[in-house]
C-alpha cells in the first residue's frame, strides 16, 4: 500500500511481470527513490514520454490524443475500457484507479461496440420468449 493523494492510503495490485519490471528497476535503491530518475538510470520526462508514445503505437491502440500528443491519461482511460469490457463491476474500476466518486472514473471508462452489441443481444434475448 502506498500513500496517494488526499493522503489516503491505496492497494495497487499487480501481476508478476509488472512487480518484476518494477523490482528490477528500484533495484539496489532507496525505498524513497524515483522509479523513473535520469539521474540513477537516465529515464528522464522526455525519454519516459517517447517510450509512451512507442509503446502505444506498438500495441495498435486508436486512444485519444490531445493535441497530436498522447499522455499518461490515454493508459487510464485504455485500462478502464478494458476492465468494463470485461464485465468488471464499477465499483471494483473506481477502487483500482483510486477514485473517491464514481462520476470521475466514467470519464474514463469508454464503451466499445462489442460490449454494446453484447448488450442489444442480450436484452432482446431476455425479451424473447
Amino acid at each position: 500500500m502506498i500513500e496517494g493523494k488526499g493522503n489516503k492510503y491505496r492497494l495497487i495490485p499487480m501481476n508478476f511481470v509488472v512487480r518484476g519490471a518494477l523490482m528490477e528497476a528500484i533495484q539496489d535503491r532507496s525505498p524513497a527513490g524515483l522509479v523513473f530518475d535520469a539521474n540513477y538510470n537516465g529515464v528522464n520526462r522526455i525519454l519516459s514520454q517517447m517510450g509512451l508514445r512507442r509503446s502505444m503505437q506498438a500495441s495498435g491502440d486508436r486512444l485519444r490524443r490531445d493535441q497530436g500528443r498522447r499522455n499518461y491519461r490515454d493508459l487510464r482511460r485504455t485500462f478502464t475500457t478494458r476492465l468494463r469490457a470485461n464485465g468488471v463491476h464499477e465499483y471494483d474500476i473506481q477502487d483500482l484507479l483510486g477514485h473517491a466518486k464514481p462520476g470521475v472514473t466514467k470519464v474514463y471508462a469508454r464503451a466499445t461496440l462489442a460490449v454494446l452489441e453484447e448488450a442489444v443481444k442480450s436484452s432482446l434475448s431476455h425479451g424473447a420468449k
